[in-house]
């Protein structure tokens, strides 16, 4: 069996054939044969179709580890492409994403690279010969161990490799060095890989040399070259849509329930201003529209009239009106009442009348007759010449 050889990647905007490249060969038992640079046709002339794996430079692994439920492997998919579309600069449909299993602590962790920047780089790695297996995240060669992290630096960038599926890297190594630090006091074992650096209080409980940064078990997911270039994208749009058609369904059925809720208190509202009227003014036989009927109640006690024969006409018209009309109560919109004539302006929402007659022979039983308009009602005693005067206009609630 050949030997496996590891390529770590320059940075793919610079990428081209001439590249020096870091690199090694890696034993069947996973110990280090050979370490070297070349360029990417020295390396084709080695490879002998033996297998290949690589990592992309530390400023192109884009990395993220973030909580999620129990899922199945497709809902997890769907769920880690939403996770990630407000991380990316720009649309994630551009972007080839992958990640790792759910780990047993509710995890997973997720990058992503340029979908063209991908392509680009398989179809360079094509003519060259080489074929990569699996491609990789910075991290992913460093050891991984179940009870200590791994860590070095590599172009100016801090690579923390935590376990087999999850790692991490910073572009400010003193900051990053800081929060090593705070792992290590909540008990995390740290293995340096490379020069230890010059940090106080940064506790290393092993130095490893250089050769090591290579030798560590591959993760579980990755980029596979199977991929084509040109492949239906179709499944990249395909699960943001849904993603996004179920985040308008939650938003319409909360949109309804808040407005079920404002219309329950818009009617509790209208009862308790109704009980209100009547407690304030008993002498009100009906309340069709609370607010106007308790001012003109008021005007006329402030006026002295509220005894009078025409507060008497109004309050006789209003309960006949509710009495023979109650399809039209609670949509009154407007009271309009003149001598003896009450003209009622309805809500666009309010209920027709019914097609028997009998509430037209109730009126007219109590000595009224009724006419629609084009607002509403108007109703007055029968044989009133007064319909033909033109009513004084109400206040709007």
């Amino acid at each position: 069996m050949s030997r496996l050889l590891r390529i770590a990647l320059a940075p793919l905007a610079e990428l081209h054939p001439d590249s020096q490249l870091h690199c090694a060969w890696l034993n069947q038992d996973g110990s280090i044969a050979q370490t070297a640079q070349a360029t990417l046709q020295q390396l084709a002339e080695q490879v002998n179709n033996g297998p290949v794996e690589a990592t992309l430079h530390p400023s192109d692994s884009l990395l993220a580890e973030l909580p999620f439920p129990p899922l199945s492997a497709a809902r997890l998919s769907a769920a880690v492409q939403c996770a990630v579309e407000p991380l990316v600069l720009g649309s994630s449909a551009d972007q080839h994403i992958v990640h790792s299993p759910r780990s047993n602590t509710g995890l997973a962790s997720m990058a992503w690279v340029e979908q063209q920047a991908l392509d680009d780089l398989f179809q360079l790695l094509a003519r060259h010969n080489i074929k990569i297996k699996a491609l990789y995240a910075a991290p992913f060669f460093l050891p991984a161990n179940e009870h200590s992290w791994s860590a070095c630096l590599v172009d100016g960038y801090l690579v923390v490799r935590k376990d087999r599926d999850a790692g991490w890297v910073h572009p400010l190594p003193e900051v990053g060095q800081t929060q090593l630090q705070a792992a290590t006091v909540e008990g995390v074992e740290l293995n340096w890989v490379g020069d230890a650096p010059d940090q106080t209080g940064l506790v290393i409980d092993q130095l490893l040399p250089d050769a090591e940064r290579w030798a560590g078990p591959g993760p579980s997911w990755g980029w596979k070259s199977k991929r084509s270039p040109s492949g239906d994208t179709r499944p990249q749009w395909t699960k943001p849509l849904v993603c996004c058609a179920l985040a308008v369904l939650v938003w319409v059925t909360g949109l309804n329930l808040y407005a079920s809720q404002l219309a329950e208190e818009g009617r509790q509202l209208q009862t308790a201003m109704s009980e209100r009227v009547k407690q304030a003014f008993p002498e009100i036989p009906v309340i069709l529209n609370p607010v106007q009927q308790a001012r003109q109640q008021s005007t006329a006690r402030l006026a002295g009239t509220a005894d009078s024969t025409a507060d008497m006409g109004f309050s006789q018209l209003v309960q006949q009106a509710a009495s023979a009309m109650p399809f039209m109560v609670g949509g009154v919109d407007e009271l309009t009442f003149t001598d003896t004539s009450l003209q009622l302006t309805l809500l666009a929402d309010t209920g027709q009348p019914p097609a028997d007659p009998d509430w037209q022979t109730a009126l007219a039983e109590a000595g009224l007759q009724a006419e629609a308009t084009a607002s509403g009602w108007h109703l007055q005693p029968q044989g009133d010449p007064s319909v033909t005067s033109k009513p004084q206009a109400g206040s709007h609630d």
